[in-house]
């Protein structure tokens, strides 16, 4: 059964639900990024690898599980992307969820320019593929089952083949800054023990 119905696959936003109604006034996209500025998300890198075998790999805060049967999660990347080109190229992804450990290499991977490079020393493709990163509590091995335009992204779905999990607080990102899972009983409402094993996560 195809994951995706034929039509809804790929393409952009539909023309008609971007328009503005009439007298509203647009949001800016400063304005935009302050709102979304304010709904704090755990970090993920992305990896993939080209055709030629080098390693890409991003940071997002854009994750998101879409499917449990069957298992399937979406990332959102930029359409000049390297590592959304190599994922095409390849058919593969792999998304590490990082904890408290891996800021520095998440820092590295959310880099533009020049520090793109230095990420290459994170990098370490198995032989199964996958680039593989240190500083991540999860990892998920995808096959890309799909892509679809928005805007000024392209969401990237994955079907997740294997998923690793391991103890440890992870990385958060809100306020345009990094922050730590808070781990006092009853911050949260309850307590979290984030030593017991994370595979029996219930579904949301």
């Amino acid at each position: 059964m195809p994951l995706f119905r034929k039509g809804h696959s790929a393409g952009m936003l539909n023309r008609s639900h971007s328009r503005h109604p009439p007298g509203a006034v647009p949001v800016e996209p400063d304005d935009y990024r302050d709102f979304m500025s304010r709904f704090p998300t755990g970090v993920a890198v992305v990896t993939a690898t080209d055709r030629s075998g080098r390693p890409w790999g991003c940071t997002c805060s854009s994750l998101c599980g879409v499917s449990l049967r069957p298992p399937v999660l979406s990332v959102c990347l930029t359409p000049w992307s390297r590592t959304l080109a190599a994922a095409r190229e390849s058919g593969r992804l792999g998304v590490h969820v990082m904890g408290v450990s891996g800021q520095a290499v998440a820092e590295v991977f959310a880099a533009a320019g020049d520090r793109k490079a230095e990420a290459a020393r994170f990098l370490a493709a198995g032989a199964s593929g996958w680039p593989r990163i240190g500083g991540a509590i999860a990892f998920a091995a995808c096959t890309v089952a799909g892509t679809h335009r928005v805007g000024d992204h392209v969401v990237v779905f994955g079907m997740v083949m294997s998923v690793e999990c391991h103890a440890g607080p992870p990385l958060l990102h809100g306020l345009r800054g990094y922050a730590t899972w808070p781990t006092t009983p009853g911050k949260l409402g309850r307590h979290v023990n984030l030593d017991e094993p994370t595979s029996t996560l219930g579904n949301k």
